[in-house]
C-alpha cells in the first residue's frame, strides 16, 4: 500500500511566530510587575503584546533588564503616525477567533490524524514511541495518536515516552501522569540528576547558547540508551517548522538518510524514523485547536511560560526568569547557588568582567564578555568611557576596540583585538592606520601555531595585562 499524505490546509496569514494567549495568571503577573492592566484575551509573542495574533502592531513592547520589566513602547491609546494618533484596530476575542477558524482548524487536525493512520498502515511492524514533554505540541501529538488508533484495524505496539531531565517542574510531572494512562507511560529517569551533573561532571561549566550538550545528555541520550536501536522504530514527535530557523527545513517524515543529507549526522539510530504530523502548524493554530477542543493543558502556560521542558535553559527569555522567581522560588534559589559556584569556578569577574548580579540576571546564557557587549554597541563617548574604566586603559586606547574587522573581513573579538595591540604595539599618541588582525591572520604573519597563540593569550591574561 502506498502512503498518501493529505496536503496541508491553508494556514493563518501571520509572519510572526511564538504567539501564546495571555491567561489571567499572566495578566496579574504583568500588572504586578509593571502597573499595566492588559486587556483580556490578548496574546504575547516574545517581548511584544498584541490585542490578538492577527494584528500587525503590538500594543506593548518591553525589555527585561536587571530583573525588571521596562516598557519600551506603549501603544494602548493608539499608534502615532506622523503627527496623528491612529486608533487601535478592534480586538478579536478568542471565542471569535475560534468561531472564524474553527472548521479550518478541525481540518488541520483531521489531516494530521489521517496522515498518521496512513503512515502506520505502511509501517505496521514498527514500534511506536510517542514523545511527550508535557507541552502543547506533544499534547496535540498525543490527541492525534489517540484518534488515529480508533481508525486502525490493528493496534501497533506503542508507548508514551517522557525523558525526565530532573530539570522539569512538579506541574509538568503532575500533568503528564494525569493525561497519560499509567500502563502506557514510560518515564526515563536519568542515572545522574541535572544539578549533580553540573557539579560533578561539568565542574560548574554551564551550558550556554554557544556550547550546549544538556539536550543530548538528558533527552536524545536517554532515549537511545533505553530502547533497542536495532528495532524498526517510529519516534512520533511534535516538532514544527515555525519553531526555529533550523526546523524550517524539517519534513513530516525524517528517516536516517534524510537526517544525514541535511545535517551530516544523526542523533537517533539508523532504523528509527522521526514522524511529525503537525509539522506545518503555527503556534496560534495549536492554541486555537487546544482551546476549541477544551483539552486540559499544562498549568505553566497559564502562568506565562511559552514553552515547557527544562525549567532552567540558556535559550529561555529573561522574562521567563522572572516567572521562575515568582512561581518556582525554590528552584530559582537552587539555580542561584549553582551560578555562584560557576561564577567562582570559571573566574567570570576576571575573564568576562561581569559582576555576579549582572551574570545572574541572564548574561550566563550567552557567556560573552562585558567588553563584547560594549564594543558591539554604538560608538559613543559614553561607551568609550565605559570600556576605558572597565579595562583600566585610556579612552584613546579604548576607542580602538570598537567594531574592528580584520583585513580578511572577519569581525575581531575583544581578545583578538587585545592580542593584536599587545604584540604589535599600542601606538598611543601616534597616528595608527593599521588594520587589526584576527587570530588566524596574526598567526600567519608571526609564524605562530594556534596552540602558541592561545598559550600567549593565557599568559598575558594571567599576568594582568589590562588590554585583555
Amino acid at each position: 500500500m502506498k502512503t498518501r499524505f493529505y496536503a496541508g490546509v491553508k494556514t493563518i496569514r501571520s509572519e510572526k511566530v511564538g504567539f501564546k494567549p495571555i491567561f489571567e495568571d499572566e495578566r496579574q503577573f504583568f500588572l504586578e510587575k509593571t502597573g499595566i492592566e492588559l486587556p483580556t484575551d490578548c496574546w504575547r509573542n516574545g517581548s511584544k503584546i498584541y490585542l490578538d495574533f492577527t494584528q500587525e502592531k503590538p500594543i506593548i513592547q518591553f525589555k527585561v533588564e536587571n530583573n525588571k520589566i521596562n516598557i519600551t513602547k506603549d501603544n494602548r491609546n493608539g499608534y502615532k503616525d506622523k503627527k496623528e494618533i491612529k486608533p487601535l484596530p478592534r480586538q478579536k476575542k478568542i471565542k471569535v477567533l475560534i468561531d472564524e477558524n474553527g472548521s479550518r482548524i478541525e481540518k488541520i487536525f483531521e489531516n494530521a490524524v489521517q496522515n498518521t493512520v496512513d503512515f502506520v498502515n505502511t509501517h505496521r511492524e514498527h514500534f511506536y514511541l510517542i514523545s511527550f514533554s508535557g507541552g502543547k505540541d506533544s499534547l496535540v501529538i498525543y490527541k492525534v495518536w489517540e484518534e488515529a488508533l480508533k481508525r486502525l484495524d490493528f493496534e501497533p505496539e506503542w508507548i508514551v515516552n517522557f525523558a525526565n531531565t530532573s530539570n522539569d517542574t512538579a506541574d509538568t510531572y503532575k500533568f503528564i501522569k494525569r493525561i497519560i494512562p499509567a500502563d502506557k507511560l514510560n518515564i526515563l529517569n536519568p542515572g545522574i540528576g541535572f544539578y549533580v551533573w553540573l557539579k560533578d561532571i561539568k565542574k560548574y561549566f554551564l551550558p550556554n547558547t554557544r556550547v550546549r550538550n544538556c539536550c543530548s545528555t538528558y533527552k536524545e541520550g536517554q532515549i537511545n540508551k533505553a530502547y533497542d536501536n536495532n528495532r524498526p522504530t517510529v519516534n512520533m514527535i511534535g516538532v514544527r517548522r515555525y519553531e526555529s530557523a533550523k526546523r524550517a527545513c524539517y519534513e513530516m517524515v525524517m528517516d536516517y538518510e534524510w537526517r544525514k543529507s541535511h545535517f551530516n549526522n544523526s542523533n537517533i539510530p539508523k532504523r528509527w524514523i522521526n514522524f511529525s504530523p503537525i509539522i506545518d502548524m503555527k503556534d496560534e493554530e495549536v492554541w486555537l485547536l487546544i482551546l476549541k477542543k477544551q483539552w486540559n493543558f499544562n498549568r505553566m502556560y497559564k502562568l506565562g511560560f511559552h514553552r515547557i521542558g527544562c525549567l532552567i535553559c540558556p535559550y529561555q527569555q529573561d522574562y521567563v526568569d522572572l516567572l521562575i522567581q515568582k512561581y518556582y522560588p525554590k528552584a530559582w534559589e537552587r539555580w542561584i547557588g549553582i551560578l555562584k559556584k560557576n561564577y567562582e569556578a570559571t573566574c567570570v569577574k576576571k575573564t568576562l568582567k561581569w559582576s555576579f548580579d549582572e551574570w545572574a540576571s541572564g548574561r550566563w546564557k550567552r557567556a560573552l564578555s562585558k567588553e563584547y557587549y560594549i564594543i558591539n554597541s554604538k560608538l559613543t563617548k559614553e561607551h568609550i568611557k565605559e570600556l576605558a574604566e572597565l579595562k583600566g586603559i585610556s579612552e584613546e586606547m579604548a576607542e580602538k576596540y570598537f567594531q574592528k574587522n580584520c583585513s580578511c573581513g572577519k569581525k575581531c573579538s575583544p581578545t583578538e583585538i587585545a592580542m593584536f595591540y599587545k604584540t604589535q604595539g599600542r601606538f598611543e599618541g601616534q597616528e595608527d592606520n593599521r588594520a587589526v588582525l584576527c587570530k588566524k591572520c596574526l598567526c600567519e604573519k608571526m609564524g605562530w601555531s594556534i596552540k602558541e597563540y592561545f598559550k600567549m593569550t593565557r599568559d598575558f591574561q594571567d599576568s594582568g595585562c589590562n588590554l585583555f
